[in-house]
Order: structure tokens, then sequence, then C-alpha cells
């Protein structure tokens, strides 16, 4: 079953270190640990809730009507983005 979707490729040139992070882990989530390490808490992104393909660093596909949400997050952020409609072989 194909299916459109958007492929969204993001630049982090020009942001500090401090600032890529807190971005990446704002868009993919991450696994935060307390207690030295005893407990552990899965910390959702943008793309945690959304189904999406990751093929690259700095790059996403994702079905063309989430797609939105991440453009939103790079504007709110001001990180440079180029997005392109592509076709799938399989669906999401």
């Amino acid at each position: 079953m194909a299916g459109q979707a958007c492929m969204l490729i993001y630049n982090l040139a020009g942001k500090q270190p401090k600032e890529k992070a807190a971005i990446i882990r704002k868009l993919y989530g991450y696994e935060d640990r307390s207690n030295m390490g005893r407990y552990r808490y899965e910390r959702e992104g943008i793309c945690s809730k959304i189904r999406h393909i990751k093929p690259a660093d700095n790059t996403i596909i994702c079905p063309e009507h989430e797609s939105r949400k991440i453009e939103n997050f790079f504007k709110s952020h001001s990180i440079n983005y180029t997005k392109w409609k592509i076709l799938l072989d399989e669906a999401l």
C-alpha cells in the first residue's frame, strides 16, 4: 500500500551544543534515569507520537498529514529545514 509522505531535512548549524541537545530531546524524546539508574523513565518527544522513519541524521520521513507538527516545532525554534513531498512503496 503506497502512501504520500514528507521528507524533512533540518539543519542545526549555528546552534550551541546545549541548544542542539535540547532540540533533539524535544524532537525524539529520551530516557531519564534517577536514583543512580534504579528508575528509568521514557520522556516522549514529538516524533514519539507520530509514525516516522529516520533514514539519516537530520532527516525525518513522516506521513504528509502529520508533518505539520514537526514543521511548527522547527519554526518555533528557528530551525532551517527543507520539505520534500515523496511517495512511499509501503505505508508508514
